[in-house]
């Protein structure tokens, strides 16, 4: 009781997040939920935490948590909308393909939103519940593309690039991945990276591919690091480097 009262307290003084974790663990967030929900709720909204649904979803209430996280999702956004994402594609089958959560992507996407068309984009390209339909996928993410939602470029990009439900085409494929990774997505880069190095609708430039590995192999991308090694391992678009290649 006193740990609950004290986790509580940090929750509310300081809208930190692991503790809403540890609340989960220690199995007290419905009893912190049904005394302090106004509290903890303006809290969690304040720092723009994640939505308190899911925590109540968690603690087992999934319906009442799906209620809730939609609510703050009308509030949040970025965060609570990320939650409803993750909540629709599950893989508990019990939890995936909740009908609220599809009608409010639905609602959030004809209302404009970019995340939501983007959403929906994947809802549709995968047949997560629905049943797969490419070309009303496309529509939605040139929505999300055309507002310069990256990730819909990216998807846009790779749906081009290997003519899912289009015909081929690369010249569209790097419009839109030279969008995203502009934006810095790390998987446009490399996917940039790749089309010019291998030629693919375009002339085969290894001084551009090296370009576009760098930026992702920068952020990370274990991909594009081992890719940059190659190539200066040949000395392909760049001057013969052993050292560099062994670095990446």
């Amino acid at each position: 009781q006193n740990a609950a009262k004290w986790l509580r307290k940090i929750v509310i003084d300081q809208q930190d997040e692991f503790v809403l974790s540890a609340m989960l663990l220690l199995g007290k967030m419905r009893e912190i939920i049904r005394h302090d929900y106004p509290n903890v709720s303006e809290a969690v909204k304040k720092n723009y935490r994640r939505p308190i649904g899911i925590a109540i979803a968690s603690g087992g209430d999934w319906n009442k948590g799906i209620d809730v996280g939609i609510r703050e999702a009308l509030l949040l956004f970025s965060p609570a909308q990320i939650w409803l994402e993750m909540s629709y594609t599950s893989d508990e089958p019990t939890r995936r393909y909740d009908p609220r959560i599809l009608k409010y992507w639905k609602k959030m996407a004809s209302e404009g939103l970019p995340r939501a068309m983007f959403f929906m984009g994947q809802i549709l390209v995968n047949g997560w519940g629905v049943r797969e339909d490419a070309n009303e996928a496309i529509k939605w993410y040139n929505l999300a593309a055309e507002k310069g939602f990256a990730d819909a470029q990216n998807d846009l990009g790779f749906i081009y690039s290997q003519g899912l439900g289009v015909p081929q085409d690369y010249k569209a494929a790097i419009k839109w991945f030279r969008l995203a990774a502009n934006q810095g997505v790390a998987l446009s880069q490399i996917n940039l990276g790749n089309i010019y190095e291998r030629g693919q609708g375009v002339r085969q430039d290894y001084e551009e591919a090296v370009k576009w590995y760098t930026l992702a192999a920068k952020q990370g991308n274990t991909k594009a690091q081992y890719n940059l090694g190659i190539l200066n391992y040949y000395g392909r678009g760049i001057p013969q480097d052993f050292k560099t290649a062994f670095k990446w």
